[in-house]
């Protein structure tokens, strides 16, 4: 994020009009900070701050309970889940200072804030797979994913029609179910997936298992149009955790929260943690309680990620916690380069154990000659692969460097090919 003064997020402030700070009413709600709804306090874009509509206020998670460096908005305590800091806009503040009467405040905010406990959610998240049941057919697709029986029935998979409803009510204030808590605001059918963090099931999930168009293959249930998010009451994503143990000699970090973990780490027999997609760097605080008290970190990168720089990325905050936290880590690598060559839950368990362990220095040289080879075949293209090739033998460290200049040789042959019936006209 480019570096900005306060008065550039000043003006992107709009005065509210007046008296329309009505602490009384029922559908104002909170939005996550955007690339298009900045927090004007600290500039955040991320979805980390929260913003309250037509009102003069603003959670901060930057400045949870000091004030800012930005002289245009008032602190004025912080929020009663501890998460954000409420901050006024000082020119209304020094208006009008008896309109934000703190009991008042209190009275709203609290109530838009509202973020259930881990053990509340767990409660609330039973009731509703008590109701549930499984499919024949759903139950044959998780058991030919790889995951086994029991672990079939500790995860917690159900059956779902669209819309879901639910016989016994649960906690309205439970990110995924409607505002009378009767009813899952799930817009297409599938397998429903708790996501499981140790012995707690703290949120809910969908598997697209069906394909429907306009759907994304796995998302979250969340009642966001109520101003109910599905973040942790620390303002972070939630995280699945399998296989926990008084063993501590080592933990594993893999994308995919609903199957791939706990497929993982039945292969692995040890504990394994699961993010959503990219996302280890909106979870820092989450993912360093799981992780902390290990003797070692070990990520196992999906096929095909050393190419997607996004991806990465997300890598790159996992190995900055750790090198903080002073955890060693490493990478789990059968020579997945290329999605082709298959995730931990996709291989066979011979190509398994092929698998060696990187640093952290070997996998970034993979990354770096990856996210470079990536575009167009040009003749810059040709360029790059004799660089590479070049970087490539001076860095030779491990045999699987031979794997990446035996493809980089034969594009490169291809390529010259091309050109030289090019040049024959």
């Amino acid at each position: 994020m480019s570096k900005k003064s306060n008065n550039d997020y000043s003006k992107n402030y709009q005065k509210p009009q007046e008296n329309n700070l009505d602490f009384g009413k029922s559908n104002q709600k909170l939005t996550p900070t955007n690339r298009s709804n900045e927090c004007p306090v600290c500039g955040d874009f991320r979805g980390n701050c929260r913003t309250v509509p037509d009102s003069s206020m603003v959670l901060c998670l930057s400045f949870p309970d000091t004030p800012s460096d930005n002289s245009d908005w008032h602190y004025h305590r912080r929020t009663e889940n501890g998460i954000w800091g409420i901050h006024i806009a000082k020119r209304e503040y020094d208006l009008k200072p008896r309109k934000f009467n703190a009991k008042k405040i209190r009275k709203t905010i609290d109530k838009l804030t509202v973020v259930l406990s881990d053990i509340e959610r767990h409660k609330n998240i039973e009731i509703i797979l008590n109701q549930l049941t499984l499919s024949d057919v759903h139950k044959k697709y998780l058991l030919d994913r790889g995951l086994t029986e029991s672990q079939i029935v500790k995860n917690g998979y159900r059956s779902i029609e669209r819309w879901q409803l639910l016989e016994q009510k649960v906690n309205p204030e439970l990110a995924g179910v409607n505002g009378e808590g009767r009813k899952l605001n799930n817009p297409h059918n599938g397998i429903l997936c708790p996501i499981l963090a140790g012995e707690l099931f703290v949120g809910l999930r969908i598997h697209n298992i069906n394909k429907i168009d306009g759907f994304a293959k796995y998302s979250w249930l969340s009642s966001k149009s109520r101003g109910i998010q599905i973040n942790n009451q620390n303002g972070e994503n939630p995280i699945a955790i399998h296989g926990l143990s008084d063993d501590k000699s080592v933990i594993y970090i893999c994308e995919g929260m609903e199957f791939k973990s706990a497929i993982a780490s039945k292969l692995l027999n040890a504990p394994v943690v699961g993010v959503s997609g990219c996302q280890l760097g909106s979870s820092e605080k989450t993912l360093s309680k799981a992780i902390a008290g290990y003797e070692k970190v070990i990520l196992i990168p999906d096929a095909g990620s050393v190419r997607n720089k996004n991806v990465v990325a997300g890598y790159e905050s996992l190995f900055k916690l750790c090198d903080r936290e002073k955890i060693n880590l490493e990478i789990l690598w059968w020579e997945q380069t290329y999605k082709q060559h298959g995730d931990v839950d996709e291989i066979s368990i011979a190509r398994f154990n092929t698998n060696i362990l990187l640093t952290v220095t070997e996998f970034r040289d993979i990354v770096d000659i990856q996210i470079w080879a990536v575009g167009k075949k040009t003749s810059g293209w040709i360029l790059r692969n004799l660089l590479a090739i070049a970087y490539l033998r001076m860095n030779l460290s491990t045999s699987i460097y031979l794997t990446e200049i035996a493809f980089y040789l034969s594009n490169l042959a291809r390529e010259l090919a091309k050109h030289i019936v090019w040049w024959k006209f």
